[in-house]
């Protein structure tokens, strides 16, 4: 494999994983809430305007998290490439 393929295999897999770490336990608290209060009118009103604004963080949360350890991730690659053009000029 070369750089550019181990690139987009991390991009690929990051980007699952991240979806994965704010998707599955938001979706456990509203089944929770649900299963818990009894019906889904719960998610009418106050209760409601609560579960957006929380997850509208969530979201948010994601894509700043992502954003900002995509770029370390960059950084990384560019680094191993830069000692892999140095290790191919030493030889």
């Amino acid at each position: 494999m070369n750089i550019k393929d181990l690139e987009t295999y991390a991009k690929r897999n990051f980007d699952s994983a991240i979806c994965l770490i704010g998707v599955i336990p938001f979706t456990i608290f509203i089944y929770l809430l649900v299963v818990q209060l009894g019906s889904i009118d719960i998610l009418v009103g106050y209760t409601g305007y609560i579960m957006l604004v929380s997850m509208s963080l969530i979201i948010l949360g994601i894509a700043m998290a992502r954003k900002m350890l995509w770029v370390l991730i960059n950084r990384i690659f560019e680094f191993n490439k830069n000692v892999v053009d140095l290790q191919n000029e030493l030889v």
